[in-house]
C-alpha cells in the first residue's frame, strides 16, 4: 500500500477524482465503489467540480453499493442510500438504471444479487473506502476473514455509537448490516483509503504500526499494492 500526504483535503480529494477521471476515459462503463461517510463529501464535491469542467463523464459509470444497515428505509437520512444520493447522485445527475445499491427492505437473497453483479462486470473497478475507528471497512468488522465475501453482518457497538452523527445524534438501533466483503474489496483493480482530520491520527498510525490481522481489517490493505492510503496533513499526524 502506497502512502500520500497531502496538504489539504481538497488537493487530496482531487488526487482521487483525477484517477478517476484517467479510468473512465478509458473504460467508460468502469464499476465504481464509494464508501457513504463524511471523509467522501470533499471527493463528492471534486467530481462535481470535475464533471462540470467537462473532465469527468459519468454517463455509463456503474455504481455499486459498499454497505447498507438491514432493514433500513432509503428514505431514513441515516441510511447509506439516503447519504449517497443525497450528494452524489443527485447533484451528478447520475442515472438510477446505473445504480446498484443494497436493497435492504427486499428480498433475503439480496447479498447474493449484488454478488453477482459484481462477478458479471469483472470485479470493482475503483473502490473509495472509508476508514473506521477500529479498522472496519464497509461493514467488515474487527474478526472479519479477507477471504469473506458480500453477507449480513453484526455491527459493533462502537461503529453504532460513531453513526449516530447519521441518525441526529441517536445510535442507530439497526443491529446489522449487509456489506461487500473484504475479498471484493481486495479484488477492485485500484483502491484509495482517504483519511481526513485530526480525529483519525491516532487510527492511521494504528494502521501503519500494526501487522495484517483480522482485529484490525484495514491492514490487509497493507498486502496490496494496488492500494493508496491517501491522507491529509491533520490525519497524518507526525507521520
Amino acid at each position: 500500500m502506497e502512502n500520500i500526504i497531502f496538504d489539504r483535503q481538497d488537493e487530496a480529494a482531487n488526487f482521487i477524482v483525477d484517477k478517476l477521471c484517467s479510468l473512465l476515459e478509458e473504460k467508460p462503463d468502469a464499476m465504481i465503489c464509494i464508501a457513504a461517510g463524511h471523509t467522501s463529501l470533499p471527493i463528492f464535491e471534486a467530481m462535481k467540480e470535475a464533471q462540470d469542467e467537462g473532465r469527468l463523464d459519468l454517463e455509463y459509470a456503474q455504481f455499486i453499493g459498499m454497505s447498507e444497515w438491514e432493514r433500513i428505509a432509503p428514505s431514513n437520512p441515516g441510511s447509506c442510500a439516503n447519504f449517497l444520493y443525497t450528494n452524489l447522485f443527485f447533484p451528478l445527475e447520475v442515472e438510477p438504471m446505473n445504480i446498484h445499491l443494497f436493497d435492504s427492505l427486499g428480498k433475503s437473497g439480496e447479498c447474493q444479487v449484488v454478488k453477482e453483479l459484481i462477478r458479471r462486470h469483472g470485479g470493482i473497478d475503483f473502490l473509495i473506502a472509508g476508514l473506521g475507528m477500529n479498522g472496519h471497512l464497509g461493514f467488515n468488522e474487527p474478526g472479519s476473514d479477507p477471504a469473506s465475501s458480500v453477507r449480513i453482518v453484526d455491527i459493533s457497538d462502537e461503529t453504532r455509537q460513531v453513526a449516530a452523527k447519521y441518525f441526529g445524534g441517536e445510535v442507530p438501533v439497526f443491529p446489522r448490516g449487509m456489506t461487500i466483503g473484504l475479498h471484493e474489496m481486495f479484488a477492485s483493480k485500484e483502491i484509495y483509503l482517504p483519511v481526513f482530520g485530526a480525529d483519525k491520527a491516532s487510527v492511521v498510525k494504528k494502521l501503519l504500526d500494526t501487522e495484517p490481522t483480522n482485529e484490525f481489517p484495514a491492514t490487509f490493505l497493507k498486502m496490496c499494492d494496488w492500494a493508496t492510503l491517501v491522507l491529509d496533513n491533520e490525519a497524518a499526524g507526525e507521520l
